[in-house]
C-alpha cells in the first residue's frame, strides 16, 4: 500500500553447514519476477557471510551441484564446532524501489550438495516493518572496545525511562523479568542482562560515557524503552 514503500525485514535465524558448499539465503520476487537474492549490502545488520562455491578449484575441475551455488549465502557453524547458534538479521528493501501497488513475494531458499553436510538452516520470528519516518529507537556507539565509549539513544521517551541490555550474541530472547517490559522479544541470546537504566531527557535522548572493560568486548547491546515497551535496533561494541 501507499506510504509503505521503505519496508524493513528482520528475521531470526540459526545454521550449522558444511561451509560453502550448502547454505541459505533470503529471496524476493517483485511483480512475478524470478526471485533474486537479496546482496549482502541490502543487510543492515548480520549479512550472509560467505558465496556459495561455484567453480571447484584444480583438480577437481567442475560445479558445486548446489542450485545455490555462486550466490551469497549463510553458510558454515559456530566457529570450532559442528553446531551453530541463533541470531538476528536485519534487510532494507529501498534497493527495490517498491511502489504503491507492486506484488512482493519473500522465500528463504536453502541448497545443498550431493555429500556431506551438518544440520542446516532454521528461521524464525520473521517480521515485515517500517520505520515511521526514521524516527524510532535508536542507538549508537562510538569508540572502540576495551576503553572510551560513548552510548546515545535517541527517539525515546521524554524523561521516561530505558533499560540497558546486553548479550553474548544476537538471538530471539525475552525481556528478562523483574523489570517493566519483561517477556518483550529482544534480538539478544539467552545470556542478555540488565547493564543500565537511566532516564531520556525532555527530548526522548540519553547519552553516557564509560570506559568499556575487556569483559565487555564482543558482547551486543539493545534498548528498551520501558514505558513503550519498544526495542531499539541490535549493535555489537565496536
Amino acid at each position: 500500500p501507499a506510504g509503505y514503500e521503505d519496508l524493513q525485514i528482520r528475521f531470526t535465524h540459526w545454521v550449522a553447514t558444511e561451509e560453502g558448499w550448502d547454505g541459505g539465503n533470503l529471496q524476493v520476487s517483485r511483480n512475478g519476477a524470478d526471485f533474486q537474492p537479496f546482496a549482502a549490502a541490502d543487510y543492515t545488520f548480520n549479512a550472509p557471510n560467505d558465496e556459495i562455491i561455484d567453480n571447484l578449484p584444480p583438480p577437481q575441475i567442475g560445479l558445486n551441484t548446489n542450485p545455490l551455488r555462486g550466490q551469497e549465502a549463510f553458510t558454515g557453524s559456530g566457529e570450532g564446532s559442528v553446531s551453530g547458534s541463533w541470531g538476528i538479521s536485519y534487510v532494507d528493501t529501498s534497493r527495490l524501489n517498491l511502489t504503491a501497488g507492486d506484488t512482493v513475494q519473500l522465500r528463504y531458499a536453502f541448497g545443498a550438495d550431493g555429500c556431506n553436510g551438518l544440520q542446516g538452516w532454521y528461521v524464525d520470528a520473521v517480521r515485515l516493518y517500517r520505520c515511521e519516518g526514521g524516527q524510532g529507537l535508536n542507538l549508537s556507539i562510538i569508540g572502540s572496545c576495551p576503553g572510551p565509549m560513548n552510548f546515545t539513544v535517541t527517539n525515546g521517551t521524554p524523561n521516561g525511562q530505558h533499560a540497558f541490555l546486553a548479550a553474548d550474541s544476537t538471538g530471539n530472547a525475552e525481556v528478562p523479568g523483574g523489570i517493566t517490559c519483561g517477556g518483550t522479544q529482544l534480538g539478544l541470546d539467552d545470556s542478555v542482562d540488565v547493564v543500565a537504566v537511566r532516564s531520556a531527557d525532555e527530548n526522548g535522548t540519553l547519552s553516557f560515557d564509560v570506559d568499556a572493560p575487556g569483559a565487555a568486548c564482543g558482547r551486543v547491546f539493545q534498548i528498551v524503552d520501558m514505558t513503550t515497551c519498544e526495542t531499539s535496533n541490535v549493535l555489537p561494541i565496536p
